[in-house]
This record gives structure tokens, sequence and C-alpha cells, in this order.
């Protein structure tokens, strides 16, 4: 296709690399190629790209969270990792592309909170 495209509004590129690609890179080449053929503009926007990734954004569409002050940094940090969790419908690959850590780091972090209610059970 002969479009003079410059590239991605910082909005689609937010959803491209929040959006879980179940089809990888080629699933990822198909939208691509999809949104340039629909776009009318320099830049893809996210109304180009089809209409399962934007729902999918739709459903994950950026939440607020309150923290209240005096709230500890380790209360405040699973209450994020844990209202994130929620929001990926608990896809621990999505929720740590999310906040921008490792999918162990959230693993780790469950089973050490698990592991101080069992301990605090007996």
């Amino acid at each position: 296709n002969k479009k003079d495209i410059k590239g991605f509004s910082p909005q689609t590129i937010r959803i491209l690399n929040n959006y879980g690609w179940p089809g990888n890179v080629r699933e990822l080449e198909n939208v691509i190629e999809r949104a340039v053929v629909m776009t009318k503009t320099e830049l893809i926007e996210p109304e180009n790209l089809p209409s399962n990734i934007n729902l999918f954004m739709r459903r994950t569409k950026k939440k607020t969270l309150s923290i209240p002050f005096g709230t500890t940094l380790k209360e405040a940090e699973k209450k994020i990792i844990l209202e994130t969790l929620q929001a990926t419908d608990g896809n621990k690959s999505k929720a740590a592309r999310t906040l921008d850590i490792s999918t162990r780091k959230i693993e780790y972090k469950l089973k050490e909170w698990d592991n101080r209610n069992n301990k605090a059970g007996f």
C-alpha cells in the first residue's frame, strides 16, 4: 500500500504494548497491515485497530486506584499488584507488563503473601 504512514499515536503504542498477542508476531503483523489500510492520516490511531483489540482495551481501561495517606509501602504494593491482576483477569504476564515488573516478581509476591496468611492462621 503506497501510504505515507509516519508511525503510531502514543495511545496506539500503549494499546499495542498492553495487548496479550495470543497469535504472537503473526497476529501483530496482521493488525499493523490492517491498520495501515484503514488509516486516513499519517498516524495509526486506536480506531484503526481491529475491534477485538479495542474491546480488550475497553475492558482493561485504566482504572484509578485509591491508596489512603499513611498506607505502608508494602500494603500499597500488595494492593496495586492484586488490583492489576484483577483487571487482567488473573493473567500474570499482562499484569507484569502493565506494572513494568517481571512475572517472576508477581509470583514471588503472591507466594510471600500466601505464606504470611498461612502463618497468621496457625
